[in-house]
């Protein structure tokens, strides 16, 4: 029996510039699994060897697996993109899908307030239970608006996490973010959506936008350490067989889990 290892979603190329400058992440002259290597959804697959780290033993492949995209991506905005401060308060759309779980828990490991958001009345609860401090239901923005910045006693959010890519909820920070609040924009389509910010809007609440792609080496190696500490955890809603992989994905694109949808390419 081989050694028990994970397989890396973004690895680096150590002679890039961009990894020398701790931006390994913008690595060029690699193959990104799943985007230009083949194996997204294989059995098997054969990967140089420095796309590879060790798995703790104490932490099983499933949890690993379910979270190997969205736990890093999550732990590099939080800590390296927006730099959320103990006392900040973090307001993150789209909180019951993988990668509002995984910001939630790196927020709160921060020392950090959230407030999410969901479509879903009846998720309101699973996600209050899941941490969040404060959820809102965007149902009706206006009132969303409102119940986050009587929330926040006026004052607004430090930071605004974008995952859903929807027009209303990318708006907000235009009524809720608080002076010199920063905003990641994640989700939506990457060629033809845009943000609806003036240079007024900058100016007046002195906005940093920040962009992301993908998260560092540290950022994967830091999400398998909190896994084996036990500070962290991939809520898995269901396991299910590779041949049911396109139910799967409408059951994600249509709300209707909370956390992970793991593929087992055996089931």
């Amino acid at each position: 029996m081989g050694d028990r290892v994970h397989g890396l979603v973004h690895p680096e190329n150590s002679n890039c510039e961009n990894a020398i400058r701790g931006r390994g992440n913008l690595s060029t002259e690699i193959d990104m699994p799943g985007h230009t290597m083949f194996g997204g959804n294989a059995q098997y697959v054969s990967r140089p060897e420095h796309y590879w780290v060790h798995l703790p033993d104490n932490v099983s492949f499933e949890q690993a697996a379910a979270g190997s995209w969205s736990y890093p991506t999550s732990h590099r905005i939080i800590v390296d993109r927006c730099q959320v401060k103990i006392g900040d308060i973090v307001l993150i759309t789209g909180l019951s899908g993988g990668m509002g779980n995984a910001a939630l828990q790196w927020a709160k490991l921060a020392g950090a307030r959230v407030i999410g958001t969901t479509r879903n009345h009846d998720k309101k609860a699973d996600l209050l239970t899941m941490g969040a401090d404060f959820v809102v239901v965007t149902e009706d923005i206006e009132q969303a608006q409102s119940d986050i910045l009587k929330h926040t006693s006026g004052r607004g959010v430090n930071h605004f996490i974008e995952f859903t890519g929807n027009s209303e909820l990318i708006a907000l920070p235009k009524t809720v973010l608080a002076l010199g609040g920063t905003v990641c924009q994640v989700g939506g389509d990457v060629y033809s959506d845009h943000i609806p910010y003036t240079v007024f809007d900058l100016t007046r609440k002195e906005m940093q936008i920040v962009g992301i792609r993908g998260s560092r080496r540290i950022d994967q190696i830091t999400y398998l350490e909190q896994l084996s500490a036990g500070k962290i955890t991939v809520p898995i809603a269901c396991e299910m067989p590779l041949s049911e992989i396109q139910e799967a994905h409408r059951m994600v694109e249509n709300s209707q889990v909370t956390g992970k949808i793991l593929i087992n390419p055996w089931g």
